[in-house]
């Protein structure tokens, strides 16, 4: 502790060290940052709030172990990676762990896969615009239920209820 009051004589990893305190090298890393960077730092810590199944996930891709399979991958868990990708968390674990970083790309890559079919086979249960359903009235033009007493718009087949105005002769 003397070392490090008499003008940092020693590093910051072996104050901590010294000190016993648990995972010196990734407390260093962000005093540091926050110290050089602390926008950055902010975004992270606010970045790491943000969904812990995802960051579970992401811890788990990192030591090499398979997620379990989820029955709904809300859009913050996917905004989540996202942003995990594009942070600066991720290219300084691209650059140590190469694998990892494939690992995590390709399981963000399969829960997209999911998260498509499943809204496929929403909309694919959901009835087409504008066909009437069972004990539901109708709908109008615009995907409105048509107003009692209002003129309808008449089918394509069949011509316009109102007459067309006259036109004018030409001037000549």
């Amino acid at each position: 502790m003397n070392l490090w009051q008499a003008g940092n004589a020693i590093s910051i990893v072996d104050l901590y060290k010294a000190l016993g305190l648990p995972d010196a090298e990734g407390m260093a890393q962000r005093y540091l940052e926050s110290n050089t960077n602390p926008q950055g730092f902010l975004e992270d810590i606010k970045l790491d709030e943000a969904n812990t199944d995802a960051e579970t996930d992401i811890q788990l891709l990192i030591a090499n172990k398979t997620p379990e399979e989820r029955d709904d991958y809300d859009q913050s868990y996917f905004n989540y990676f996202n942003k995990f990708i594009a942070s600066n968390r991720y290219s300084k674990l691209a650059d140590k762990n190469t694998k990892a970083a494939l690992r995590i790309q390709s399981f963000l890559a399969a829960v997209q896969h999911v998260m498509m079919e499943s809204l496929n086979l929403q909309q694919s249960m959901q009835p087409p615009q504008g066909v009437p359903q069972p004990g539901m009235p109708p709908v109008g033009p615009e995907g409105q239920p048509p107003v009692p007493g209002e003129p309808t718009a008449a089918p394509a087949s069949q011509p316009p209820t109102q007459p067309l105005p006259q036109q004018a002769p030409a001037i000549q």
